[in-house]
């Protein structure tokens, strides 16, 4: 059957994405192959589909149970022949389904690299037949990648058993070109082709926030929240205490919100995990609040918006994490709220790497976004034009609170809540009646009544006792 064929019998599909025909096409034709394609790319399909047309096994090494699952689960309700080797089956079930790959039944079979390192496994596939060894998420193999698994580097070691050595592929969003060098090395790839595509996806927006309080962040959060109401997001934090702290501010400040929002951290429960990811990809959970240990191999095709509430650890990372947006090449946006203050955080983490340095570099400067990790990973970007980044747009020199300022109910609020404080500090000091943060609260959040304008940050009794009947008159009247 022609690669077009399966991929519309299977996948419903009637033609293939960018690059995505030629990939196929090399590895039918026997060459081991490096793809490199943003996240959301369809690298899956390039070797699912010859999975299904090589007369052998293919074997896909992953380095996460919980996306195996789920990718083991759309293929079979595709009528796709491919099943799950992991630690959470049963000694019975693992023999039952050894019998089950030796009868014939499946074609592509998921594991993690311990897995492969079985000698019952490996006797099974050698009695088999492999016709492609598929290792997704690549970069882990690398020492110099952003996700480092040790036990990747065994992987080739099962080579030898074979009597035919077997097509070898590797898949990755991103890979330096040290990463890319060691990804072949440590696979023993032949002739490999190699294939990519430009790093950053035209469809996302990344922005920039710079802040200079905390406070200031928190308004640029809410007003993001507030734009996207409606739509999926993530936010990424750099600790699992933070996860907790973000959901708490979403709730206390927005305690009207209709969001459905939780958080995910990797020091939860397996199953509490895995119950998350499944909320989150069916709707049931809107907007998730987690580190990096959510993500890798979530295939949600309309999250709209992704935040990083702390800035990523490496570009690897932010790369990463801002392309699980807009998979279905809607518009999207990925906002990075800046405060120095936080690198003090990541500092703590992972000390002050190269990697960090190099974020750091890339945030803070004014150049492109998206030439400058197109050239992190080696790529060229002879766009003469970026419509991706903020750095090339009008909002380049925009004043930084004002970037977020899109709701018109907001702007409206703000400039009577400015001619206001103009009104009483005729006879007081500015400051004393209402710092500037305080009216872009007030601004925001609109307190109805003096209770709940007491507990919102920098009031408290003392000011509306002094000034809430005048706000008041002013203001909601």
């Amino acid at each position: 059957m022609h690669p077009s064929q399966v991929l519309y019998r299977y996948f419903g599909i009637k033609s293939f994405r960018p690059l995505q025909a030629a990939i196929v096409q090399a590895i039918l034709s026997g060459k081991d192959t490096l793809v490199l394609l943003p996240t959301g790319s369809g690298k899956s399909v390039c070797f699912q589909i010859p999975a299904l047309i090589l007369p052998k096994l293919t074997i896909v090494i992953s380095p996460l149970i919980a996306l195996m699952e789920d990718q083991v689960k759309n293929l079979q309700a595709k009528g796709i022949p491919a099943t799950l080797f992991s630690g959470q089956l049963t000694r019975q079930d693992t023999l039952i389904r050894m019998k089950e790959v030796l009868a014939g039944k499946w074609k592509i079979l998921y594991c993690t690299p311990e897995r492969l390192r079985q000698k019952k496994f490996q006797s099974m596939l050698a009695k088999k037949g492999v016709s492609q060894l598929v290792v997704d998420e690549a970069h882990c193999i690398s020492e110099w990648g952003h996700d480092f698994r040790p036990e990747y580097r065994n992987i080739t070691a099962v080579l030898s058993i074979w009597k035919v050595r077997p097509i070898i592929t590797a898949f990755t969003a991103t890979a330096t070109l040290q990463t890319r060098n060691d990804i072949i090395s440590s696979l023993e790839m032949k002739n490999t082709k190699i294939f990519s595509l430009p790093a950053v996806r035209s469809n996302i927006l990344l922005q920039i926030i710079q802040c200079e309080t905390i406070l200031e962040k928190v308004i640029h959060l809410l007003r993001i929240l507030r734009k996207h109401q409606h739509e999926t997001g993530i936010i990424y934090v750099a600790t699992r205490a933070a996860t907790l702290e973000v959901l708490q501010t979403i709730k206390r400040f927005v305690p009207q919100t209709k969001m459905k929002v939780a958080n995910y951290h990797g020091g939860m429960e397996y199953a509490q995990r895995v119950k998350k990811q499944h909320r989150f990809m069916s709707g049931d959970i809107q907007i998730i609040i987690a580190t990096s240990a959510f993500g890798m191999g979530i295939d949600k095709s309309d999250v709209r918006f992704v935040i990083h509430y702390h800035p990523p650890a490496s570009i690897e990372q932010y790369y990463q994490e801002v392309g699980r947006a807009g998979r279905d090449t809607k518009s999207s946006q990925g906002y990075v709220l800046l405060l120095k203050k936080d690198f003090k955080v990541l500092v703590q983490i992972h000390s002050l790497n190269k990697k960090l340095q190099q974020v750091i570099k890339v945030l803070y400067n004014s150049r492109c976004l998206t030439k400058q990790i197109a050239a992190y990973f080696g790529q060229k970007n002879d766009k003469t034009t970026c419509v991706s980044c903020d750095r090339c747009s009008d909002q380049m020199h925009a004043d930084q609170i004002q970037k977020t300022l899109v709701d018109t109910a907001e702007r409206v609020q703000l400039q009577k809540c400015i001619v206001w404080r103009e009104r009483l500090t005729r006879k007081l000091p500015r400051y004393q009646v209402a710092t500037d943060q305080q009216i872009l609260i007030l601004a925001l959040l609109q307190p109805e009544s003096a209770q709940v304008c007491a507990t919102l940050p920098g009031f408290g009794t003392d000011w509306c006792n002094k000034y809430w009947h005048s706000y008041q008159a002013s203001v909601i009247q």
